[in-house]
């Protein structure tokens, strides 16, 4: 929002008066003959004699892409989008209107001076009257594979996948994106080291995926051997991870670290170093874990 600057000096004082003392036929003035007293209204064309102080109506050009809205104090509000808007009250405030231009792909909601709102979608052109807001739509292109969990207005969660709508676009003053935040490794860190939060992110990626942990483990006879893991995953359900746990990799790697420390003390080192393969077999296999078993 912002006031138009007035094209006329709305008080002419008393020297300017009387130089100035016709009032032309386009032109309406306040009169009176004491400053801030009761001023009466006239048109022109009139000579005007004997008044002290006058306050000339304004005259204000818009240009084609301008709309504005006036507040008269005694017509009430005015909007108007006219090339040339004439006898603005003096004590009017003008307004203008915030031009939109919404392209491709956008979406929103437009708000009037009444707090009523307009659905708005791409392409078009929208004034924002000075009362009001606009409100854009953040949008989510999700790739095959992909989903997101929107958070409501009243806090509940909605998972989306890219199967059902692959364009999700979200109000960000009733909705927004669940954010996680994973435990994981840093970017500029180790692969193997693993700390709390370091994964952060906001769409979930259900294709297969691989990551890489290390842990020592202690065997019967107390030596102490350094594992390394690749470890293959992928999200099946959506919804039980969801509901089930908030940091499933930690969950994830805490499974897998106390199972192995449990295997891998109940024997000494030579047992562990000639019988390898089958341990990994028997310990393993094809075993699926949920997160149900985690």
């Amino acid at each position: 929002m912002k006031n138009l600057e007035q094209n006329h000096t709305p008080w002419l004082s008393p020297a300017a008066f009387w130089v100035i003392n016709k009032l032309a036929w386009w032109r309406k003035a306040l009169i009176s003959r004491i400053l801030w007293t009761w001023e009466v209204e006239v048109s022109g064309p009139k000579v005007l004699a004997g008044f002290s102080w006058v306050r000339l109506f304004d005259t204000l050009e818009l240009k084609p892409w301008q709309k504005v809205v006036v507040y008269d104090p005694e017509k009430g509000d005015i909007t108007l989008n006219t090339a040339w808007i004439h006898h603005i009250h003096p004590d009017a405030i003008i307004q203008e209107y915030t031009k939109h231009i919404i392209n491709d792909g956008e979406k929103g909601w437009l708000y009037d001076e009444n707090w009523d709102f307009t659905e708005i979608q791409w392409p078009t052109v929208i004034y924002e009257h000075p009362e009001g807001e606009l409100i854009i739509f953040s949008r989510i292109q999700l790739s095959e594979r992909e989903a997101i969990v929107k958070i409501n207005q009243n806090w509940s969660e909605e998972i989306i996948q890219w199967s059902e709508n692959p364009e999700i676009f979200i109000n960000p003053k009733t909705e927004k994106v669940k954010n996680f935040r994973w435990t994981g490794s840093w970017e500029d860190g180790q692969e193997n080291e693993k700390v709390p939060g370091a994964i952060n992110f906001t769409i979930l990626r259900l294709d297969n995926s691989q990551t890489y942990f290390s842990f020592p483990v202690r065997t019967k006879d107390n030596v102490v051997l350094d594992i390394n893991l690749m470890i293959f995953y992928s999200i099946s359900d959506v919804e039980k991870l969801v509901k089930n746990t908030h940091d499933p990799m930690c969950e994830f790697y805490n499974k897998i670290q106390a199972f192995i420390w449990d295997q891998f003390s109940q024997k000494n080192f030579d047992e562990i170093k000639n019988q390898t393969s089958t341990m990994i077999s028997n310990m393993w296999g094809n075993t699926e874990l949920s997160f149900s078993d985690i």
